[in-house]
């Protein structure tokens, strides 16, 4: 009897051990979209999250099984060998920050020397951000308005705040790559409506419906404003596709830049 047992228990210890591990895999993938506007890093730790609130272990010892916790230890050198796995040996260190948007330090691009104009969509890369599901591109914003006041453009973005307003300068320097785009067959005048009407969603929630998108709804995410924006004023659509397994009917920052109907005016990249 007492071998059964332990042979029971082995077995259901065996079972959370797996179950955690696939929990954790499963936060890792699905959490990548709801923090598509944060490093690769929040990804471990929802992952992490699961690992030390929500499952437990058995151990068996010699006169009773013993249900334990599992343990911060082991959920962290997990955290760190999955991270090891994903990210290559020549990967680049950057300098560490405790402010949530720039949790790899400031970076200081040079500022864009080409004629831009209200419309314009800017779109960062925070490192890493390429090995989760979302892609290479982080995060998307649009220019309003030139400040002559601060020497800078105003950018309207959705952030996990809300939608607010942020100069060029400072989304700079969250991104160690930073691309910005031009939509095709588009007036000037067009451009700049389309600003304003992203303007107008001033502190609107943040959608974490990230399946999904819409023209007139009551939240925003990032690229679901941008993309609002241009299909409100211009009916032009900058989604490349229509349907993808990471994000279902959303719309990615990646997708505003694969898209035909916009163009690169100015790109810098920090880490070569």
């Amino acid at each position: 009897m007492a071998v059964a047992a332990e042979d029971r228990a082995r077995r259901t210890e065996r079972r959370r051990a797996a179950s955690a591990a696939t929990s954790f895999l499963s936060t890792l993938f699905f959490s990548s979209w709801f923090t598509h506007d944060k490093p690769l890093a929040h990804d471990l730790y929802a992952g992490t999250y699961v690992l030390t609130t929500h499952f437990s272990y058995s151990r068996v010892n010699p006169t009773a099984v013993e249900r334990r916790s599992f343990s911060t230890r082991w959920a962290a050198v997990t955290s760190l060998f999955l991270l090891l796995a994903l990210l290559p040996s020549t990967a680049t260190l950057h300098a560490s920050s405790s402010d949530p948007y720039h949790p790899y330090g400031y970076f200081t691009h040079p500022y864009p020397d080409v004629a831009l104009r209200a419309g314009d969509i800017v779109i960062g890369h925070y490192p890493g951000q390429e090995y989760t599901i979302v892609g290479y591109w982080s995060h998307a914003g649009i220019l309003y308005r030139y400040d002559s006041t601060l020497r800078d453009w105003l950018v309207v973005e959705a952030l996990f705040e809300g939608v607010r307003v942020n100069t060029l300068r400072e989304f700079l320097s969250r991104y160690s790559a930073v691309v910005i785009l031009r939509v095709n067959g588009v007036s000037d005048s067009a451009a700049a409506k389309a600003a304003s009407w992203a303007y107008s969603k001033l502190y609107y929630p943040y959608d974490w419906n990230g399946y999904y998108k819409q023209v007139y709804g009551p939240s925003y995410y990032c690229s679901e404003l941008v993309w609002a924006a241009y299909m409100a004023t211009t009916s032009v659509d900058i989604d490349a596709y229509v349907w993808l397994p990471q994000n279902w009917y959303g719309v990615l920052p990646g997708e505003i830049v694969a898209d035909s109907d916009t163009y690169a005016v100015w790109y810098s990249n920090l880490e070569g």
